[in-house]
């Protein structure tokens, strides 16, 4: 697997005090009607743990409604694998695509596993809301469940997920209720500068 680089190291710091580094690039994709930032970290890489490829946008489509997938990481530095965090409070963020300045979104806010996980424009949608969580079960340091904030109040917590435990290239992401030691569930972030 993947070395976790110096940048995660630090990220995982961010996630203990609950502050980090802002960014000072231009954040594509604002609009007026967005609730801001109170900061953004980024951009990432979200990389998952079992497949070690990026979540991206297929076909660096800028269309709302795209379900994200799975492809491999760029050396390139590919700006569709590339996510800022844009924190709304301290513990909930949106995760913004660096190419499309969209964000992800849980496909008709729905509460339910096996929704898939698309791009859509920022709002102040409570299904674009996430966090994260260290993976549940027997996972190193800096490794993640990306959790939906819908469902925090329940006992279904629906984190993201690649479909099928796939390692495959193009292997759809969507939501499914959290599950020890799930390497399909787990995602680690890398530094995309």
């Amino acid at each position: 697997m993947r070395q976790l680089s110096a940048a995660v190291a630090v990220w995982s710091a961010v996630l203990a005090v609950g502050c980090g580094p802002e960014t000072d690039v231009e954040a594509p994709g604002e609009s007026a009607g967005v609730e801001s930032a109170l900061r953004t970290v980024g951009p990432y890489r979200l990389i998952n743990y079992r497949s070690d490829k990026c979540l991206e946008i297929p076909g660096n489509s800028a269309a709302n409604g795209v379900q994200l997938d799975q492809w491999d990481c760029y050396a390139t530095r590919k700006m569709n694998e590339d996510w800022y965090l844009d924190y709304v409070s301290n513990t909930q963020f949106r995760i913004r695509n660096r190419q499309t300045g969209k964000c992800l979104n849980v496909k008709g806010a729905s509460r339910s596993s096996n929704t898939p996980i698309i791009q859509w424009d920022c709002g102040n949608y409570p299904n674009e809301l996430f966090l994260l969580s260290r993976a549940i079960g027997n996972s190193p340091a800096g490794v993640y469940n990306i959790v939906s904030a819908m469902n925090l109040n329940t006992m279904d917590g629906q984190v993201l997920t690649v479909h099928g435990n796939s390692t495959a290239r193009g292997a759809k992401i969507e939501t499914f209720v959290v599950v020890t030691d799930a390497l399909n569930q787990w995602f680690t972030l890398e530094s995309a500068k």
